[in-house]
């Protein structure tokens, strides 16, 4: 086993920051501002996170996925339905729609896709009382 060279136990921490300083440079193999040689402007793309956080908004992931979400929108009552139409359109798939009622009607409101743009939500045909919901749609 190496033994750690006597003469650097007791460098004070500004002493060795400095060192690291002078040697720390492209290609110096000590890049402290760097992962794996790159500078994190080449793998972090703020445009990858772009989003509109409002009542009505979206987050896009650096992964492709996009959470869309909006709300309350009002269901009128008797099987009607409403268009939602998404922040922005996903640009291949929606993969899953959420609705969340804000009372206990849980079986009251339903969903279905219509496109990458748009969903329809409605309540049961059964279902003499409006109702008000939230939604969250996840694609990419």
């Amino acid at each position: 086993m190496n033994k750690l060279d006597e003469r650097f136990v007791n460098l004070p921490a500004r002493t060795i920051l400095n060192k690291i300083k002078q040697v720390d440079g492209i290609g110096s193999g000590l890049d402290a501002d760097t992962i794996d040689g790159l500078h994190a402007n080449s793998f972090l793309k703020p445009s990858a996170f772009r989003g509109s956080l409002t009542r009505s908004g979206y987050q896009k992931l650096s992964s492709g996925l996009i959470i869309q979400w909006g709300g309350p929108v009002i269901l009128p009552a008797h099987g009607a339905h409403v268009i939602i139409t998404f922040p922005i359109t996903f640009p291949n798939a929606v993969l899953h729609i959420y609705v969340t009622p804000q009372n206990a009607a849980v079986e009251q409101i339903g969903f279905y896709f219509r496109n990458n743009s748009s969903c329809i939500l409605e309540t049961g045909v059964s279902d003499p009382v409006s109702r008000s919901a939230h939604w969250l749609a996840i694609g990419h």
